[in-house]
């Protein structure tokens, strides 16, 4: 702060007293000019923080974006593969449970969704699955899950 000579030093003489006022003044500005540089060193430094964490934000979204396309597009594969392989379905679900590979758990899935050995009650107006399961049967079971056709799964 500006110390307030001028009154005492101006009745001695008057080249003195300015200079002695032009030097408190000057090194009041000093202070101040010190204090303004670390304030906005301190709020460069706080937005080089923040611009970091952004960068570190996007970068990690941008990963779990892409991952999520590539998993998007594996399960698309496997539709797709699913869908084009249907007329041969139930000979791999065969091949499968001779498979010595397995787990047990696996096995028992295997044959309990078998689509054989599944007993449709007489009042289901659902669709109807046989031996082999097409793509026009993937088809239909996806039309009457969506209009709410599907009965309730049961206990089996």
């Amino acid at each position: 702060m500006t110390t307030w000579r001028y009154s005492r030093i101006t009745k001695t003489n008057n080249t003195t007293s300015v200079i002695t006022a032009v030097a408190s003044i000057h090194n009041t500005h000093a202070t101040f000019g010190n204090a303004a540089t670390k304030i906005q060193g301190a709020f460069r430094n706080h937005q080089a923080r923040l611009r970091l964490k952004n960068e570190a934000a996007w970068k990690i979204h941008e990963k779990l974006e892409y991952s999520n396309e590539q998993t998007e597009a594996k399960l698309r594969d496997m539709f797709e593969k699913l869908l084009k392989a249907s007329d041969i379905l139930s000979a791999s679900v065969t091949k499968l449970l001779q498979k010595s590979g397995l787990p047990l758990e696996e096995k028992e899935l295997l044959k309990l969704t078998n689509p054989d050995d599944i007993q449709v009650e007489v009042n289901y107006r659902g669709p109807h699955i046989e031996s082999s399961i097409k793509r026009s049967t993937l088809v239909d079971l996806i039309e009457a899950f969506q209009k709410g056709e599907v009965s309730e799964t049961k206990s089996i």
